[in-house]
Parts: structure tokens; C-alpha cells; sequence
């Protein structure tokens, strides 16, 4: 994608791509698909064996010290693993419906098998920075914040940069845009999301189906798994988006509603195995509405609606 922005908060990523190059770019493997059913395969096939080679990777290496060269054989390895990863999850957004019912149970299979690439790899870049942490003067948490050139640099020359530039990054937005790189920190940060978030004030939220239905519940809103001791049975879960750690909430929810994912997010995959309404990509959910809010989520037809 040439327009692509993350956004990193609290310790979290949000991703957002232009719509209309996501649309282009489905097109053109929907084509391929039209051309050679046989493609499917071939795409299901390749995630898997990247996820394999991402997960030996990791396996060897994860909380042992690397140079230069691993680090990079790492994103190498990584950057493959996602340009299957992204296309899957690009395609099944744009599918015709017959083309969606014959495909998704092997793209959901695929993509519930590279589950594991998700966890494992924060987990990797989280045991190399309390190494790093070791041979600096810098806490861990600010070695997170480290572009991939500035890993780079330090494994090179053990240089860091400036410590109140990567604190800086706690609140920051990165801009790739045309193949040019932008960080965005601090204030500006609020005008970026102003400009990607649609109708903030709004009572009715818009998103995609992932599982249908239709129900009405209290907000809870979940930024960290592990600290949710105050939700509650049949709450609505609205997060940002959620991962393998948020099941034994969405288990517990009446409801899952996220601001990103697509039809094979964890969110969609799980509430179609939990039978649990569902709307996901509403962009702005958690900006929204507020804990302890009565909506309905109208699954049928992907709106949340404050009530």
C-alpha cells in the first residue's frame, strides 16, 4: 500500500490504509483468482510456510542475542510472512459473496494456523529490547519505540538515539507515505486521528459484519486484557482490536465491537466460532462511546447505535 499510517498509543498499534488502494489491489488478485482457482491455494500455502519460518526463527533466537545480520534475516523473514498475510486479509474484505462462501474456510484456516506469528513477534522484539537494555543506559520500554534503521544503527555502532526523542514516540504517528517515512509525536498526533476518525459525534457507529445479530448492553471498553476485572457478563466488548488474550472476555460479552480488523481479524474469526454479534473496522468506536453507554449492536447490518 503507498498510503498506509500507524498510529502507536499506550503501547499499542492502530494501522490505517487508504480504502480505494485496498479495493485496487483486491481487484487485482480477485482477477487472478477468476483466472486460476488454483491461486487460493497457492496464497493459503505460502502463509503457512512463512508462518514456519518465522516461528523456527523466533524459536532459535528469541531471548538470545543477534548482529546485524539476524536482525535483519528476522524482518527479511517477517516482511515475506506479510506480503501473504496482507493479501489474504485484504482479499476476503472485497470478495463477491460466492466467491467469499467458496474461499473462507480455507482462508480462515490459514489464517487461524499464522495466529501464533502475531504474539510471537512482539514477544521477540520484546526480549531483544531487555537485552538491549542490559548494554545501555535505556529502559526497554524506549528501545520499543526504535525505528528498524535504528536497531539497525545500534547493532551497528551502539549508538542510540536521543533518549527524549523516544519518549516522544509514546504518542506518535508514522507516516509512510509514497515510500517516504514520516514520525509524527506529541499534540499533532490528536490532529492525525481527527482527520482519520469520521463522525466522532455521531450516536450510530458504522462497520463490517462479522458474525450477525443483533443485541443491547453496556459499554465496556478494553485497552489491556489483563487489567478488565470490571467487566462484566453480557457487557459489549468494545476494543481496539482484540487478540488471543481478550477470549475469555468475548466469551463473557454479549457483543464484540472493534475499531479495526476485517472478516479474518482474531475478533471476526472468534465471534463466528462464539455465535457472539459482531461488527468490526468502525474506526472509531472506543473514541465513541464510553463505559457503562446502553447501545445495540445491530450486526445485521454493521451499525452500533447509542441508546
Amino acid at each position: 500500500m503507498h498510503h498506509t499510517i500507524i498510529i502507536w498509543k499506550n503501547g499499542k498499534s492502530f494501522a490505517y490504509q487508504r480504502a480505494s488502494e485496498k479495493q485496487e489491489f483486491a481487484k487485482k488478485v480477485i482477477k487472478k483468482i477468476k483466472e486460476d482457482d488454483s491461486f487460493t491455494h497457492f496464497l493459503c500455502k505460502k502463509l503457512k510456510e512463512k508462518t514456519d519460518a518465522f516461528v523456527e526463527f523466533v524459536k532459535k533466537w528469541k531471548g538470545k542475542p543477534i548482529n546485524l545480520n539476524q536482525f535483519l534475516e528476522y524482518h527479511n523473514i517477517l516482511y515475506e510472512y506479510y506480503r501473504y498475510h496482507i493479501t489474504i486479509k485484504v482479499l476476503v474484505d472485497f470478495l463477491p459473496q460466492d466467491m467469499l462462501e467458496k474461499y473462507l474456510p480455507n482462508f480462515e484456516e490459514a489464517r487461524i494456523y499464522a495466529e501464533p506469528v502475531f504474539t510471537e513477534s512482539i514477544e521477540f522484539m520484546k526480549a531483544l529490547s531487555e537485552l538491549i537494555e542490559k548494554d545501555s543506559s535505556y529502559p526497554a520500554e524506549l528501545i520499543r519505540s526504535l525505528t528498524k534503521e535504528e536497531f539497525e544503527t545500534f547493532l551497528k555502532t551502539k549508538e542510540l538515539p536521543p533518549k527524549d526523542i523516544l519518549i516522544a514516540r509514546k504518542l506518535s504517528a508514522f507516516l509512510f507515505i509514497e515510500g517516504k517515512t514520516n514520525i509524527i509525536t506529541g499534540t499533532n498526533v490528536s490532529a492525525v486521528e481527527k482527520l482519520l476518525a469520521k463522525d466522532q459525534d455521531s450516536s450510530t457507529l458504522k462497520g463490517t459484519t462479522a458474525y450477525k445479530g443483533k443485541v443491547q448492553g453496556k459499554v465496556c471498553i478494553i485497552e489491556d486484557p489483563s487489567k478488565a476485572e470490571h467487566f462484566e457478563e453480557n457487557n459489549i466488548l468494545v476494543t481496539g482490536m482484540t487478540r488471543p488474550e481478550y477470549l475469555h472476555l468475548m466469551k463473557k460479552s454479549a457483543a464484540i465491537v472493534t475499531d479495526a480488523g476485517g472478516i479474518l481479524s482474531h475478533a471476526a474469526i472468534v465471534a463466528r466460532e462464539l455465535k457472539k454479534p459482531c461488527v468490526i473496522g468502525t474506526n472509531n468506536a472506543t473514541k465513541v462511546l464510553k463505559d457503562g453507554m446502553n447501545v445495540e449492536v445491530d450486526a445485521d447490518n454493521g451499525i452500533v447505535k447509542i441508546i
